[in-house]
């Protein structure tokens, strides 16, 4: 009798665990299946038009944000005379360009892009709308991106879906931050009736009718400026703070200098001129903007002598190579030299969109900026 007993316990075990295992990989398969569909063409078009007729925030996620910004600069570009266009990473994407006193102005930095792209970005806008006058251009040292070696890269490239594998994928699934995302919008979907929404900062109207969002009724997103609201991410608090002045996280910027040993590939520069005599010939010019970082910051990671002279050498090439074709660098990492805080900076060297207003509202700035000014 204990025998039998013992048995069906047994069984009632396996059985639990069998179809707890079922379960999770049936949820698992549903969040790969909806993460990485394919997204219809009629989406992106129906996005655009909402976002052209309202001004408003189109809310988005990562999978698509590139291949979403690329359709509607080229709308825009093909509809309006925008003169100006921002080009670089996360690191420029919450600066609103409204900042430059300017009405024909985009703001088409994406998250992840290399010098080379926008690069590559620039030379392809220039040669096929020659009504850009002004490109500015991103320079991220401190996370590397100007120590890459150059590399030719076809515009249409940079927009290629990269293709995960399937335990890749199971990874992305099973972690917290997707599960949230899916969880989320699943509820957002069965409870709300309203795609459409005011922003929380009250100003602005958003929607979540066309791509699934990092979180609902946020407008977590892209203004029709190009601008990125950042309102998936919160401001850093004073404890943070401390810890990013203190802590190892300073020895991954400064190994991004050592490594490199401040190496500047020429063709970089060659880029730029080429770039800047095209603009110069249609009135305008080419700026590079090395992004704010964390106050203080800086100082911390270029204690070491020898990152610091590795730096140096490293922008004053840039620098003298710009004066000596007559294109702009602008310097803005040491942002407490502006007025920038810690709660301006989502982390160490991603400014929100109040720390570019503290920057655009120097005298400096805006003396240097006056010929692009309306």
């Amino acid at each position: 009798m204990k025998s039998i007993k013992n048995n069906k316990y047994i069984q009632f075990i396996f059985l639990t665990l069998f179809m707890s295992f079922i379960f999770f990989t049936g949820i698992i398969c549903f969040i790969i299946l909806i993460t990485h569909h394919s997204t219809t063409q009629s989406k992106y078009t129906k996005a655009i038009e909402w976002q052209m007729s309202t001004k408003g925030v189109v809310s988005i996620n990562n999978r698509v944000s590139k291949t979403y910004k690329k359709r509607f600069i080229a709308y825009r570009l093909s509809q309006e005379k925008i003169d100006t266009v921002f080009l670089g990473s996360s690191t420029m994407m919450s600066l609103q360009p409204n900042l430059l006193k300017k009405e024909n102005i985009y703001n088409n930095a994406k998250s992840g892009n290399t010098l080379r792209e926008s690069i590559a970005e620039a030379k392809y806008l220039i040669h096929k709308y020659p009504h850009i006058k002004n490109i500015f251009i991103g320079y991220d040292w401190v996370i590397g991106k100007t120590f890459i070696p150059y590399q030719d890269l076809p515009y249409e490239d940079l927009f290629q879906e990269k293709k995960l594998s399937i335990s890749a994928k199971i990874q992305d699934a099973v972690s917290y931050q997707r599960f949230k995302i899916t969880f989320l919008n699943l509820l957002n979907k069965i409870f709300s009736k309203e795609t459409n929404y005011i922003c929380p900062n009250g100003k602005e109207i958003g929607s979540d009718a066309f791509f699934d969002p990092l979180i609902p009724n946020k407008c977590t997103g892209f203004r029709y400026d190009g601008s990125s609201t950042f309102n998936h991410v919160q401001p850093v608090d004073k404890t943070t703070y401390l810890k990013y002045l203190s802590g190892d996280i300073n020895q991954h910027y400064k190994n991004n200098v050592l490594n490199s040993k401040g190496i500047l590939d020429s063709q970089y520069l060659n880029n730029f001129k080429e770039i800047n005599a095209i603009l110069q010939a249609r009135g305008g010019q080419l700026y590079i903007i090395i992004p704010p970082l964390i106050p203080h910051i800086e100082d911390i990671i270029l204690k070491d002598h020898t990152a610091k002279g590795y730096l140096d050498m490293h922008l004053n090439q840039l620098y003298n190579f710009s004066k000596k074709h007559h294109f702009t660098v602008m310097n803005f990492s040491k942002s407490e030299s502006y007025g920038c805080n810690f709660e301006d900076f989502v982390d160490v060297h991603h400014p929100f969109n109040s720390c570019w207003k503290k920057i655009f509202k120097s005298e400096a700035i805006q003396k240097s900026l006056q010929g692009i000014e309306q």
